[in-house]
């Protein structure tokens, strides 16, 4: 019934690699010991052995909980399926995973394991922990992850990252916090001076079953979204995805530049029995430019499939630049309804794309087949221009049952 004692670890210099681990596990009533590391330069690299590598704790076959890991580095390399976790799979809660350091890169390579930090509910009852990252500089590459995720009834932790710099680069790479089971996800903060989403990234927060996704806030001097290379979606996301119950988060984002370009999105959809969230930006400068994107570039929320509605769309900007096929809209193709569309600039210009048949503007509609109605759009600017064939709309296509909304 007793608590383990700590492990605590200060280095110079500390790799721990194929298949070695720093680790206190609860497999009884008690609680297990946290796991603390210091050191100037540390390694995690998996180097494909079959054997889990990094540093955790858990609570396995047990109602006891699991301890906290606390990292404190210098320069930190977590990759090629390494790991700092927390798990529980059991009526025991997982501790929380804190990491600081100067200088982080988690990089998946060509590994198939998960390679990051993560607090998760596996198995049991319990709820997963929170997940904190303090760091200058933090790149999130190849598939690397920092992730609290339930697949029980138990809920899973919040997500929060701080970073002066932090890039987010190739499909797989995340910043997120799901749900898989009953239990909902936790809410996702990213707060970063210089913010980069790019191929594939994403900071996000998704129900995939009977649990509510979370609130994703993001907040940047800079931020930049673009997806010049991958398919798959790039950006800041709060989903209820195919086959869902439970509800999308709302996406917050607070920008003083802010840059959408190349199938870059700001969105929450609904694809089930959930509704999507409410999407609201703000920000000095934003530009959304759809130029070279093969998908929807910019800032929505859908209901793409099943009875759920959208959630409502709100923009505020001093300076707003919509082009070239990039948009601010809440559609449906489903049985839900769209959001209401409002949107507040200074100074508003809204330019189509030579050629195309894909609207540039401020949309709502209700799409091929659907029977749910496009929401209202409402648009206050001091001075707005639309050229080039840019649009305001809210309609309903001839082959869809629903109705178009009002603009004001």
């Amino acid at each position: 019934n007793g608590k383990s004692g700590d492990i605590t670890i200060d280095a110079e210099k500390l790799d721990i690699v194929n298949g070695s681990r720093i680790s206190s596990a609860a497999f009884a009533l008690g609680q297990t010991g946290n796991v603390n590391v210091t050191s100037q330069q540390l390694m995690i690299d998996r180097q494909g052995s079959t054997q889990a590598t990094g540093i955790r704790t858990y609570a396995g076959d047990s109602s006891g909980n699991a301890g906290n890991v606390i990292v404190n580095a210098g320069i930190l390399d977590i990759v090629n399926g390494g790991e700092f976790s927390s798990n529980t799979f059991s009526q025991g809660q997982a501790g929380s995973v804190d990491v600081t350091a100067q200088k982080l890169k988690i990089d998946m390579q060509a590994s198939n394991r998960f390679t990051g930090i993560s607090a998760s509910a596996k198995e049991g009852s319990g709820n997963g922990g929170g997940v904190v990252v303090n760091a200058d500089s933090l790149d999130i590459i190849n598939g690397g992850a920092i992730s609290g995720t339930t697949w029980t009834q138990g809920h899973a932790g919040n997500v929060n990252v701080t970073a002066q710099q932090l890039k987010i680069d190739g499909y797989g790479s995340s910043v997120s916090s799901s749900t898989n089971g009953k239990g909902d996800a936790g809410n996702v903060l990213v707060n970063s001076g210089s913010l980069d989403i790019v191929n594939g990234g994403e900071i996000s927060s998704n129900t995939w079953d009977q649990g509510h996704g979370g609130t994703v806030n993001v907040i940047a001097d800079y931020l930049k979204i673009s997806n010049q290379e991958a398919l798959y979606p790039t950006g800041i996301l709060a989903d209820a995805i195919r086959g869902s119950s439970g509800n999308a988060g709302n996406v917050i984002v607070k920008a003083r530049s802010l840059e959408i370009g190349s199938a870059g999105q700001i969105s929450s959809l609904a694809w089930s029995l959930g509704h999507g969230g409410n999407v609201n930006v703000t920000s000095n400068q934003l530009k959304i430019d759809g130029q070279n994107g093969n998908s929807n570039t910019g800032i929505f929320a859908d209901a793409v499939n099943g009875i759920g509605n959208a959630g409502d769309v709100i923009v505020v900007a001093d300076n707003l630049e919509i082009l070239n096929r990039g948009i601010i809209s809440s559609s449906t193709s489903s049985q839900g309804n769209a959001g209401t569309v409002n949107v507040t600039a200074d100074q508003l210009k809204i330019t189509g794309q030579n050629g195309s048949f894909t609207a540039t503007g401020i949309l709502s509609s209700a799409q091929l087949l659907s029977t749910g109605n496009a929401g209202d759009i409402i648009v206050n600017a001091d001075n707005l221009d639309i050229v080039n064939g840019g649009v305001i709309s809210s309609s309903a296509v001839v082959t869809s049952n629903g109705n178009g909304g009002d603009i004001t």
